[in-house]
């Protein structure tokens, strides 16, 4: 009986010490109990620094367009509904997008019409990408989400060709939260 108990004691505690996974719990938003369809506008702020084979890129967002759209999920097996935000560069020539749903999240550049991306939205729903640290400030009527990129992304689009978001780039999701 002692063995046992002993057993069951180291089991537990090498489990808990070497078996740890990478889960990182996505910040929770004023927007995550919303189960209805709906669009909120507000602005993103930031720079996203790209590269591509031999080519840099930088995309700035000054004040730019941004919209979150609220995806229903009728069957809320882990959540609700998934969280799309859209935020167009200043120029209106590339479109950043990044979604969540639960713990798990994507993210997907438009450049040159073509997307590229990194999607954790998978069966389990627990894992959120990598690198990229997600935070989330409230105020009166006001939320912001802001990404920072710790490390290089890597973004792969459906012909293979890869993009790197550069490490330290970063973006600010600035809505009304007055519902």
């Amino acid at each position: 009986m002692i063995r046992i108990i002993i057993t069951l004691i180291f089991t537990l505690f090498f489990t808990e010490v070497y078996c740890q996974n990478d889960f990182q719990e996505l910040p929770n938003s004023v927007f995550s109990s919303l189960k209805e369809p709906e669009i909120f506008n507000g602005k993103s702020i930031g720079i996203i620094a790209l590269k591509k084979a031999k080519k840099e890129y930088v995309l700035d967002f000054q004040c730019s367009q941004l919209e979150l759209q609220i995806i229903p999920d009728l069957d809320e097996v882990y959540d609700s509904s998934y969280k799309l935000y859209r935020a167009h560069t200043t120029s209106g020539k590339s479109v950043l997008l990044y979604k969540y749903y639960a713990n798990s999240n994507n993210f997907s550049i438009i450049l040159n019409n073509e997307e590229y991306s990194i999607n954790y939205i998978d069966g389990a729903c627990d894992q959120s990408i990598e690198g990229m640290n997600v935070s989330i400030f409230n105020e009166p009527f006001m939320e912001y989400m802001n990404i920072l990129f710790m490390e290089d992304i890597e973004l792969k689009s459906l012909n293979g060709d890869k993009l790197f978001v550069a490490k330290n780039s970063h973006i600010s999701f600035i809505l009304k939260s007055d519902f």
